[in-house]
């Protein structure tokens, strides 16, 4: 099973009205035999070649212009997530599913997750 998560990131800065982007990620139930050595990566995301590989053959999404390719809009992005014994906790979609208890009490700790940068009028093909 494939969870999607979709979230806005806003630009640093002091104006009223932040300029940013929507990131989307994918979780999985499976821990990613991918994943990289160094880092604190989350072991349950689709890395970039998995998430390109749903996004194009499942989702049917496909970058915009002649030169480009999906590669191009996945990037690490950091997200605070409840945490307990150095592992991320499921999201609350994918812990049904696993049928996993969540624990009443968590920690905190930054994930790094490869995120595609998604432009609003490719949102609405597939959200």
């Amino acid at each position: 099973m494939i969870i999607l998560h979709g979230t806005w990131i806003p630009e640093s800065g002091n104006e009223f009205v932040q300029q940013g982007a929507f990131y989307i990620w994918a979780e999985s139930d499976a821990k990613s035999k991918r994943l990289r050595k160094k880092g604190h990566l989350h072991p349950r995301q689709l890395v970039s070649a998995e998430l390109t590989e749903l996004f194009t053959k499942e989702l049917g999404i496909k970058p915009s212009g002649h030169n480009s390719k999906l590669e191009d809009f996945i990037s690490p992005q950091y997200f605070w997530l409840p945490t307990v014994a150095g592992e991320p906790l499921p999201s609350l979609e994918l812990s049904r599913y696993l049928e996993t208890e969540l624990p009443d009490e968590f920690e905190w700790a930054c994930w790094e997750i490869d995120c595609y940068l998604s432009a609003t009028y490719q949102n609405s093909k597939f959200l």
